[in-house]
């Protein structure tokens, strides 16, 4: 199935996923997942194009569908954006009104501000995620307007927040708006504690039948 795998990656993906990589068997996960679960093929879809992250993020029948979707939650810093589908958000005005935010900050911070070691610790920490693959090297915003186009991408803010005497990188997607312009369409449920043991016992069942 690597090449038809190949092929629909080839054919139908954005151009970030694309990109060389551990490989993406998208084929056999699509006929597992639908062998296992019986599902509509929405995961394996969603494998080949990307997850839809933001907005309405529709129900993948492996958790239950929520009726109406859940909205995200909409702290005080973002009401404003609170009722609106993210898709009519106005992308460039956050975006500059970020940018702005964190010229600034970043010049308090030559003026000899008091958070120089909690923006370091952000820096560090992106630069290590780019090491390790998880991350693409840093962009400017006209990076992105002339990948994706003005207005069509929204940016997030990452600041340092202090837990136990350590400081690491938190990315706001409060203050942003993503959460609250976001619809989950399934509700998540994780397994409990007592399921290994449920596991173990039908196991031990199954053997004894044998």
């Amino acid at each position: 199935l690597r090449p038809l795998s190949d092929e629909l990656r080839q054919t139908f993906s954005p151009a970030h996923l694309q990109e060389e990589g551990p490989p993406r068997l998208h084929a056999a996960w699509l006929a597992c997942i639908a062998e296992a679960f019986d599902l509509d093929g929405r995961t394996g879809v969603d494998a080949v194009l990307g997850f839809t992250p933001v907005g309405r993020v529709p129900a993948s029948g492996a958790f239950p569908a929520l009726s109406p979707p859940e909205r995200g939650r909409a702290a005080a810093s973002a009401r404003r954006f609170a009722g609106s589908e993210f898709t009519d958000l106005d992308h460039a005005a956050w975006n500059a009104e970020l940018e702005q935010s964190v010229r600034e900050r970043c010049g308090r911070r030559s003026q000899g501000g008091n958070d120089h070691e909690g923006l370091q610790t952000v820096w560090n920490a992106t630069i290590q995620e780019v090491h390790k693959g998880t991350m693409a090297v840093p962009f400017t915003a006209r990076d992105f307007d002339r990948a994706y186009g003005v207005g069509q991408w929204r940016g997030i803010r990452r600041f340092p927040i202090w837990q136990k005497a350590k400081c690491r990188p938190c990315d706001d997607c409060v203050k942003s708006g993503h959460n609250a312009a976001s619809f989950m369409g399934a509700s998540l449920q994780c397994d409990s504690a007592d399921f290994p043991a449920a596991v173990a016992c039908l196991c031990a069942q199954l053997a004894g039948a044998a």
